[in-house]
């Protein structure tokens, strides 16, 4: 199909995907949920040339098969071992390994929605399917490391060290680079206020704490990540960047200026009830925020920043709690969506970002 044809289709399919997933949440039947995500994939399982890296995964899945499922290119394990698993099946054709990466993808993704419980889940599934998913289709062990990480995460609101150390491991067998995740946490729960705590210095509580959070995040950050590039397994993401430079520049700016709008407007949103909850949602997107911004000094940073994006697109949907009439809350609601939609449009069609357009289907494609 051509560019506009591809971006509607994107767009429809993302929407009634998204739209099951609310469906299923609210009349509690997890199978509308399943149906709901069965849909990106299958647009995932059978894009066919879709994606920068498509045949350069393609080209490793044939090296794989000819020489041996061994660490010869420095491939994670976690990823070599769902090739040999795929190449069970279909030995000679990846189409198989596209449906099951995607299908990990999408399915921790939603694990992560659940323990979550954000109210207006299909809203986070409409952002997630319109802002990182896409992306994942060129990144694609990084997709399943960013919706493991998810998972981790919703055990870090909860303090459960334990779980969320767990998870950020088996993340990095499939991207080394979910390891870096972990320090991070310790730097969030900075940011972290207690339910319990007295209103009355709510405010400026909270905004010492950020102001710390941040300062050790810019300090540490840069020598951290310096360091963790002579560590062998990390240093070939070095030059390697999940976006072109101009549609970066142009979404970190845009995320900047509603960071800020909803960070003034913190006393509505954040610290009006569920202090921990939001405010764990709150230092997790400063901390996407922090980490896209020093990205300017080294694209490796900018990746690290991929893992806290579904914090940031909870955060956007707590804004819809501004408004107290229905009327207000479904503006607020319509604002979010056309901002999904505008980062679609600006980053993958205008600027074709990760290659994702014009989409083809091939139920056959990717033999080697």
């Amino acid at each position: 199909m051509n560019n506009l044809a591809s971006l509607f289709f994107y767009i429809i399919t993302f929407a009634l995907s998204a739209y099951l997933v609310s469906f299923g949440f609210r009349a509690k039947k997890r199978i509308f949920c399943m149906f709901g995500l069965l849909i990106p994939i299958i647009i995932g399982g059978f894009r066919y040339g879709v994606g920068t890296d498509y045949f350069n995964y393609i080209n490793i899945f044939s090296d794989h098969v000819k020489k041996g499922f061994v660490d010869i290119d420095g491939i994670e394990i976690g990823y070599t071992l769902l090739e040999q698993f795929s190449s069970l099946f279909a030995p000679y054709d990846t189409r198989m390994l596209f449906i099951i990466t995607t299908a990990l993808t999408i399915v921790f993704f939603y694990i992560g929605l659940v323990r979550f419980k954000p109210q207006y889940p299909g809203l986070v599934t409409f952002l997630y399917l319109m802002t990182l998913l896409p992306m994942s289709f060129n990144t694609v062990r990084q997709g399943i490391a960013v919706s493991i990480v998810f998972l981790a995460l919703s055990y870090a609101k909860d303090k459960r060290t334990i779980p969320f150390v767990t998870w950020c491991v088996i993340a990095s067998l499939f991207h080394i680079s979910a390891l870096l995740v972990i320090p991070f946490y310790f730097i969030i729960r900075i940011g972290m206020l207690k339910n319990n705590q007295s209103p009355r210095s709510l405010g400026l509580r909270y905004i010492s704490r950020l102001i710390v959070m941040i300062s050790i995040t810019i300090a540490i950050t840069v020598n951290a990540l310096n360091l963790a590039l002579s560590i062998p397994g990390f240093d070939k993401y070095e030059l390697y960047t999940y976006m072109n430079e101009d549609g970066a520049n142009l979404m970190f700016y845009c995320k900047l200026a509603l960071l800020a709008v909803i960070f003034i407007l913190s006393k509505y949103i954040i610290l009006r009830d569920n202090v921990q909850y939001n405010t764990f949602i709150m230092s997790g997107a400063i901390m996407e925020i922090i980490l896209l911004s020093l990205g300017f000094v080294s694209p490796f940073i900018k990746r690290q920043a991929l893992y806290f994006s579904l914090l940031y697109i909870i955060l956007l949907t707590l804004t819809v709690r501004l408004g107290s009439k229905k009327s207000r809350q479904v503006m607020i609601y319509s604002v979010i969506v056309c901002y999904a939609l505008g980062f679609f449009v600006v980053s993958y069609f205008i600027l074709g970002q990760a290659d994702i357009i014009p989409y083809k289907f091939s139920i056959s494609g990717g033999k080697i």
